[in-house]
C-alpha cells in the first residue's frame, strides 16, 4: 500500500434542504478569532462570506497595512480571499498538528498573507532600480509576496488528505473548489480522510499547489503584478512551488513567506489549549488559568513594561509580578463561576509550575526577583517558560527592555509564603526558554537582514509575527525631513513616527502637492492611505500615535481609533489628531 488511512472526520457542509433531527449543530463562530472547533463530530458548512466574516479582525489590520481605497482592496485582495475561502471552506491544516480543527487551513494561509505582506516592508526588492521606478515595483511586490503567501500551504488538501461525500465520490480537488463542489452535490456533510506516505517514501507537495493558483488568483491581479516587471509572477510561482529561483539564490520573497510561515506554526503550537504546559491525566484548571491571564493581557488590565505594571518584558524572557496578578486571576475566575479554583496563590503558582507553564531555578522555586526601569524597589515575578503561551494572544508584540534582573537581588520564596515550592525538574519538560518577538524597533536594514538571512535565527530574529517596519517614509532627495519635527515633540517620539509627522509636513508645504490632510471638527485628520504612501507600515505609526496619547476617540465608539473624513473631495478612512498637539507639531494653526 502506498498510502495509509490513519483516520477520518466528518465535516458538514450547508444543508440545501431540511436537515434531519440528527444533523450537525452549526458552529458558533466568534468574528476575529480562530474557528478551531473540534473535527471528531460534523461541523457546519460555512458560506465563503460567513467564514471571511470569521476573521475580520485580521482582515481589517491587512486592509490598514494595504493602505488603499475600498474598491482596490477588494479587488486586489478581497476577491483572492474569497476564492481561498470557497476552494477550502472549514478543512483542517493537519490531522493533530497545527491549525488542526474546522477553519484552520483558512487560518493558516490567511496568517502567513498578512504577516508575509507585513514582513515586506522592511524588504527592498528592486534596490537597483531608480527611485520612479522603486515607486511602482515595490507595492507589487509586496502583493505578490501576499499572494505566495495565501498559496502557499494550499497543497495540503491535494496531498495529505481525500475529501468525499458520506456515500463515497471523491472531491474533485484539481477540477472545482470544495464549496462549489458541495453545492452541486447538495449534500449537508464531508468526511477528511487523512493519508500519509509508505515507509521509506517521501509524498509529493508543495508544487501541486502552482496547479492551484490559476483558480485562486484572479488574471487581472497577475497582469499587474506583470505591468511592474516580468520577474514578479514568475518568482511568485516558484515561491508557491517551493522552486529556488535559480541554482543558487532564494529569492527575498521566498525567504520572507518561509521565515514567517515557521513563526505563525510556533504561535499556533504556543497557544493551543492542548498544549498549555505539560497537562496531566485529571488536571482542568491550567488551561482556564492561562486562558484568564491572556484575557488580563489583551483587556488591558495587564500592561507591559510600564510604570505598576504586572507585566515585565525583557531580554531575559516575561515575567508576572506574582502577589497581585494571582488575585486578579482568581477574581477573574470567580466571576466567570469556574469552579474549583484554589484561592492561594501558592497553590496557583504550583499548578502552573507543575505544568510547566512558569519555569523553576536550580533550586526548584519558580520565584524571581526582578527590578524594573526606573524603580527603586524589587518585586516577586515569575517567569513564563515561553513567553508566546502570553505575547502570542497580543495583536502586537511589546518592545523588550534591556533587563530587569540586572539589579534585582535573589529570592528563595516570596514574602508571603512561608518557603517555595520545590518543584523538580523533569526530563521530558518542554524547553524552558522561548526566542523573544523581534523588537518592534529595530531598523529596517536589520528588520530586512532577519527577513531574507540564511543563517539560524537568533532569539531576538525568531519571534512569531514579522518585524514591524520602522524605515523612514520613501523621499525622492536625503534631506531629512524628520527635522521638521519641533525638537520639543520629536525627541519624545519615535524615529518612525517623527520621519511621518516630518514627510506630511513637508509635503503640506510643497506647491501643489496634493495631501490627505486637513482640519477635521475633532482636530486634525490624517488619511490612512497618505500614511502608507510614506511606505512604511500604517498599523504601526498608527499605534505609536495611539500611545502618545494624541489620538481623539470615535464619538461613537471609544475604542476606535479610525474616523470618517472628509479631506478635499474624498471621503478617506483617517486618524484624529488632538488639535492643541497638531498645532504644536506645526500641522495647522489654532
Amino acid at each position: 500500500m502506498l498510502n495509509k488511512l490513519l483516520s477520518t472526520i466528518g465535516l458538514a457542509a450547508k444543508p440545501q434542504q431540511a436537515s434531519s433531527p440528527a444533523a450537525p449543530e452549526r458552529p458558533s463562530v466568534r468574528v476575529g478569532a480562530p474557528i478551531y472547533p473540534p473535527v471528531d463530530r460534523g461541523v457546519a458548512f460555512l458560506d465563503a462570506e460567513e467564514l471571511i466574516a470569521s476573521q475580520s479582525e485580521l482582515i481589517s489590520r491587512l486592509r490598514l497595512a494595504a493602505g488603499c481605497d475600498d474598491t482596490t482592496f477588494e479587488r486586489l485582495y478581497g476577491s483572492v480571499i474569497r476564492n481561498v475561502a470557497d476552494a477550502i471552506n472549514l478543512l483542517p491544516a493537519t490531522e493533530s498538528g497545527t491549525h488542526n480543527g474546522a477553519g484552520g487551513l483558512f487560518r493558516l494561509s490567511l496568517e502567513i498573507a498578512f504577516f508575509a505582506f507585513q514582513a515586506s516592508e522592511a524588504t527592498i526588492f528592486a534596490a537597483r532600480a531608480g527611485v520612479e521606478q522603486r515607486r511602482e515595483l515595490e507595492p507589487r511586490w509586496r502583493y505578490a509576496t501576499f499572494l505566495a503567501g495565501l498559496c502557499s500551504e494550499l497543497y495540503r488538501p491535494i496531498t495529505q488528505m481525500l475529501v468525499s461525500t458520506p456515500d463515497g465520490k471523491l472531491w474533485p480537488a484539481y477540477q472545482v473548489g470544495l464549496g462549489d463542489w458541495l453545492r452541486e452535490q447538495g449534500t449537508d456533510h464531508f468526511l477528511v480522510r487523512w493519508l500519509t506516505a509508505a515507509p521509506g517514501t517521501q509524498r509529493p507537495g508543495q508544487g501541486a499547489t502552482s496547479y492551484l493558483a490559476h483558480r485562486i488568483i484572479p488574471a487581472t491581479s497577475l497582469q499587474y503584478l506583470h505591468e511592474g516587471s516580468i520577474e514578479i509572477a514568475p518568482t511568485l510561482f516558484d515561491c508557491i512551488a517551493g522552486v529556488r529561483a535559480g541554482q543558487f539564490e532564494v529569492s527575498p520573497l521566498q525567504k520572507i513567506v518561509s521565515s514567517v510561515r515557521d513563526k505563525v506554526i510556533a504561535r499556533d503550537e504556543a497557544l493551543k489549549p492542548q498544549r498549555y504546559g505539560k497537562l496531566r491525566v485529571g488536571t482542568h484548571l491550567e488551561p482556564h488559568l492561562l486562558d484568564a491571564m491572556r484575557r488580563l493581557a489583551t483587556n488591558g488590565t495587564w500592561v507591559i513594561n510600564a510604570k505598576k505594571a504586572r507585566l515585565w518584558y525583557s531580554q531575559e524572557g516575561l515575567f508576572l509580578v506574582w502577589k497581585t496578578a494571582a488575585k486578579e486571576i482568581i477574581e477573574l475566575l470567580q466571576k466567570d463561576g469556574t469552579t474549583g479554583v484554589p484561592q492561594d496563590p501558592q497553590t496557583l503558582v504550583e499548578l502552573l509550575t507543575n505544568a510547566q507553564v512558569f519555569e523553576v531555578d536550580g533550586a526548584g522555586s519558580p520565584y524571581v526577583m526582578i527590578r524594573p526601569p526606573e524603580s527603586a524597589n524589587d518585586l516577586i515575578a515569575v517567569k513564563f517558560a515561553n513567553p508566546l503561551a502570553l505575547l502570542g494572544a497580543l495583536a502586537d508584540e511589546p518592545e523588550p527592555v534591556a533587563s530587569v534582573l540586572g539589579n534585582a537581588a535573589p529570592v528563595s520564596a516570596p514574602a508571603t509564603t512561608a518557603a517555595a515550592p520545590s518543584v523538580p525538574a523533569t526530563t521530558d519538560a518542554p524547553a524552558t526558554t522561548s526566542p523573544p518577538p523581534v523588537p518592534p524597533a529595530a531598523s529596517a536594514p536589520a528588520a530586512a537582514q532577519a527577513a531574507t538571512s540564511d543563517a539560524p535565527p537568533t532569539p531576538a530574529q525568531a519571534a512569531v509575527k514579522p518585524p514591524a517596519p520602522t524605515a523612514a517614509p520613501n523621499r525622492n532627495d536625503e534631506r531629512d525631513v524628520g527635522a521638521n519635527v519641533p525638537d520639543a515633540l520629536g525627541k519624545a517620539v519615535t524615529p518612525l513616527c517623527r520621519d511621518v509627522i516630518g514627510a506630511l509636513i513637508d509635503d503640506m508645504r510643497s506647491q501643489g502637492q496634493k495631501v490627505q490632510a486637513g482640519k477635521h471638527p475633532l482636530g486634525f485628520a490624517i488619511g490612512i492611505e497618505q500614511v502608507a504612501g510614506y511606505g512604511v507600515d500604517a498599523t504601526r505609526f498608527v499605534e505609536e500615535v495611539s500611545r502618545l496619547g494624541w489620538l481623539v476617540p470615535h464619538p461613537d465608539k471609544p475604542s476606535r481609533k479610525f474616523h470618517e473624513a472628509q479631506l478635499g473631495n474624498k471621503l478617506v478612512r483617517a486618524i484624529v489628531i488632538k488639535l492643541p498637539i497638531a498645532t504644536d507639531l506645526g500641522l495647522t494653526t489654532p
